[in-house]
């Protein structure tokens, strides 16, 4: 994994490249049917109301926004693209600037799955005895970048799979360039899809878990972390 490669490398009529601003309704149509795949996979229970509440349009605005103004040099935001049909995202943010990550996810530590809108709902958890408080001190933790999203629509899917693995790929090229020396992502306990495909691609718990409120039940994250 993590093969050198030129994000606008393309692959017969597959390619990597830097997102555009039309790009963004693909963006909140790919993640909207990736979120509610997530909460479907780690709640027990989904109710009407959590997944009316993943507005699509919001998600395609949030993003439209972001990518128009990204935040820094050291903000990535790359699209998977099969002809002329966006299939894949993957946004990446400096791990001590969280601005990407609290306006997409809704707050600190939230992966793509989880919260859209200002973070209502969406709760820090108190770390367990023993563990740090990773939510105030991002900045202590080894890897310098974060996987704020990566998103395909169905991780169920081997050709989805696959524009996964392009971005991550190309999002490691860029990284690499810059000096990073590794990334990290947090991972909902019970999606067995994304931490399935992530372990392959030699991530590993960090031991660092949060707790996100939603609604009545709670989700709950562990950073995954890789060195380049």
């Amino acid at each position: 994994m993590f093969e050198n490669q030129s994000v606008s490398e393309q692959v017969g009529a597959l390619s990597v490249r830097p997102a555009k601003v039309e790009d963004a309704t693909f963006w909140g149509q790919i993640q909207t049917k990736a979120m509610r795949r997530s909460l479907q996979a780690t709640l027990s229970q989904v109710s009407p109301l959590l997944l009316e509440y993943i507005d699509e349009e919001q998600i395609a605005s949030t993003w439209r926004n972001t990518i128009a103004n990204k935040p820094s040099a050291r903000h990535h935001l790359l699209s998977a693209v099969e002809g002329e049909t966006v299939v894949g995202m993957l946004a990446l943010a400096p791990v001590e600037q969280r601005e990407l990550a609290q306006v997409v996810q809704g707050g600190q530590g939230a992966h793509a799955g989880q919260g859209i809108q200002s973070g209502q709902g969406v709760q820090p958890e108190q770390p367990a005895a023993g563990e740090e408080d990773f939510s105030s001190a991002g900045e202590s933790v080894p890897p310098v970048a974060e996987i704020v999203a990566l998103e395909v629509a169905n991780w169920y899917d081997p050709k989805q799979v696959d524009h996964a693995s392009r971005l991550l790929n190309a999002g490691a090229d860029l990284l690499k360039k810059t000096g990073a020396s590794g990334w990290q992502i947090w991972l909902a306990a019970g999606d067995d899809a994304r931490t399935g495909f992530f372990s392959s691609c030699g991530f590993e718990p960090t031991g660092y878990r949060m707790g996100l409120e939603l609604g009545s039940q709670k989700m709950i994250q562990h950073l995954w972390a890789c060195s380049f």
